[in-house]
C-alpha cells in the first residue's frame, strides 16, 4: 500500500491508525514526527497534533507500544495501519523474510 516504485512513501499515512513508541522516544517519535510535519508541510503540522487522533485530526487513532517492539506488535496484531520503530531493536526477535 505504501510502495512507491522501487521505495516507499509516507503520502498515504494521513487518516490511518498510527503507533508510536512513547511520546518521549526519540527514534520512535521524535524522528518519524519530524519526517511527517516536513512531508506534510502544506498541513501545518507540528507534533502536538500528532499525538492525537479521532475527527479532524491528522490520524484517526493514535496508540504508543511503550517500547520498539510494542510499537511494532501493534502493527503485526493490526491495531495499526502504520508504526514508527526502530529495526534494529526488533533484530533479536525477528528473521527478515524478503524486503530491505
Amino acid at each position: 500500500m505504501y510502495k512507491s516504485g522501487d521505495t516507499y512513501s509516507i503520502n498515504e499515512v494521513k487518516g490511518k491508525r498510527m503507533s508510536f513508541v512513547s511520546n518521549s522516544s526519540t527514534s520512535g517519535f521524535r524522528v518519524p514526527t519530524s519526517s511527517i510535519t516536513a512531508h506534510f508541510a502544506d498541513d501545518n503540522l507540528d507534533e502536538d497534533k500528532l499525538v492525537e487522533g479521532g475527527s479532524g485530526q491528522f490520524f484517526s487513532e493514535v496508540y504508543f507500544g511503550d517500547s520498539h517492539q510494542g510499537s511494532a506488535i501493534n502493527l503485526v496484531n493490526g491495531n495499526v495501519d502504520v508504526a514508527a520503530f526502530c529495526d534494529t531493536e526488533l533484530a533479536p526477535y525477528i528473521a527478515l523474510k524478503e524486503g530491505v
